[in-house]
């Protein structure tokens, strides 16, 4: 039998948790899961990333928020935050779902984000990604070959794939930004998705951001419709026609 370690237990309509479930899923039962809370602490999430990293120094702490004791076996490991494993025990042969290349997130002591990774991903017998953007992003940052990486999107999101034949051309179209503008990576994303894909479709979309407003960033985008949160998520996702994700 092998093992799914996971930063986040199976359940709920959205996060990690949702994607957890759907790993279950893909791996089969023979596979037994071992995952934190989702609602634990955020003061015992810290200690517990302390006790980690200092088992693991060599490490960011970034890849230390999570570390049981793996069975023997084949072991995938969910989550960047479980991939110290893989350094503490090199003996077990371990599998990667990288639901992120790190290195892109430009962390504080990127160096040392990038060096980790890279020890990381060498060691790991294969690395599962969700999007094509990983693969692209693990061959360029760390020469990793495309037949020792597998991308599960389209098994995970199979009802994805019927975007282009759902959607028709029919006026103008409604779209959700989702996060918080002042997170680093939301921003840029949304700065990028501004200045390249909008001015080419200004007059079809109609774009709201949802989450989460810093008003000096949101002046920098006039175009668009910033809400702050709202009382149903479900309610406001169900009308929009597509998601910016960055």
């Amino acid at each position: 039998m092998g093992q799914i370690i996971s930063a986040f237990e199976a359940g709920g309509r959205y996060g990690g948790g949702v994607v957890t479930k759907k790993l279950l899923g893909y791996f089969g039962s023979e596979y037994a899961h071992h995952s934190r809370s989702n609602q634990e602490s955020r003061v015992w999430r810290l200690l517990r990333t302390l006790a980690v990293w200092l088992r693991c120094p060599i490490l960011h702490p970034v890849f230390c928020t999570f570390g049981p004791r793996p069975v023997k076996g084949r072991v995938v490991l969910n989550f960047s935050q479980t991939f110290n494993l893989i350094v503490r025990f090199p003996a077990v042969d371990f599998e990667l779902v990288a639901h992120d290349v790190i290195v892109q997130k430009r962390l504080p002591l990127n160096a040392w984000v990038r060096w980790s990774e890279a020890r990381i991903f060498r060691a790991a017998k294969r690395i599962y990604v969700l999007s094509e953007k990983d693969r692209r992003l693990l061959r360029r940052f760390y020469g990793v070959r495309d037949d020792r990486v597998v991308n599960l999107f389209g098994k995970l999101y199979p009802e994805v794939l019927a975007f282009h034949t759902l959607v028709r051309k029919r006026g103008v179209f409604r779209a959700i930004f989702l996060g918080s503008i002042c997170r680093a990576e939301n921003y840029r994303g949304l700065e990028w998705f501004y200045y390249n894909v909008f001015p080419s479709c200004v007059d079809s979309i109609e774009v709201v951001c949802i989450g989460e407003i810093d008003d000096h960033l949101a002046a920098r985008f006039p175009e668009f419709k910033f809400i702050g949160f709202v009382d149903s998520l479900s309610d406001a996702l169900s009308q929009c026609d597509f998601t910016i994700a960055p």
